[in-house]
């Protein structure tokens, strides 16, 4: 086995253990994970471009990975940053890692509508078939409902709601 693979091998089946890294580390993780371009991350640094490509290296190679998703994921799982250091622009690809204990919260009840929609998204059951299902206006109405159901049940987005309405024992 060539040392790559090896190497990729022992960074995905060892134990994790909480990587021991320095601050400017930390920052620059952080900085990545908000989206912030080397070029950026560098001049919020007070850094030149080419030690931060040196540093941003470095740190690839001490966790194991080739690229930036790799590397906030594995900074993820070992909690070194939270998903709310995240931008926007990357938090649909960690979604398993956002609030995965968070504690439901029933803010409003939830309507006999609200219950038949979040049992056919359990379902599988796209908006088209829900629409129809349901006699709905058109999907900007599911669009409308789904939401809703998110603020009723504190939740980001209508998979956790499902999650939470489940837990929560709303769907009978």
């Amino acid at each position: 086995m060539n040392n790559r693979i090896r190497k990729k091998y022992e960074s995905l089946f060892k134990k994790d253990e909480q990587m021991k890294l320095i601050k400017s580390q930390i920052e620059l993780i952080k900085m990545l994970a908000r989206g912030y371009t080397l070029q950026e991350t560098a001049d919020k640094m007070n850094l030149k471009y080419c030690n931060l490509q040196k540093r941003t290296q470095l740190l690839y190679k001490k966790f194991g990975v080739n690229s930036r998703k790799e590397l906030i994921e594995k900074a993820l799982e070992q909690k070194i940053i939270k998903t709310s250091d995240i931008s926007n622009k990357y938090r649909r690809r960690f979604l398993k890692y956002q609030d995965a204990d968070a504690q439901p919260q029933l803010i409003e009840p939830l309507t006999d509508l609200e219950k038949q929609y979040i049992r056919l998204i359990i379902a599988g059951e796209s908006k088209q078939e829900i629409v129809k299902k349901l006699h709905i206006l058109n999907i900007h109405f599911c669009n409308y409902i789904q939401n809703c159901i998110c603020y009723k049940l504190n939740a980001k987005n209508i998979l956790q709601a499902a999650i939470f309405a489940y837990k929560l024992q709303l769907l009978d």
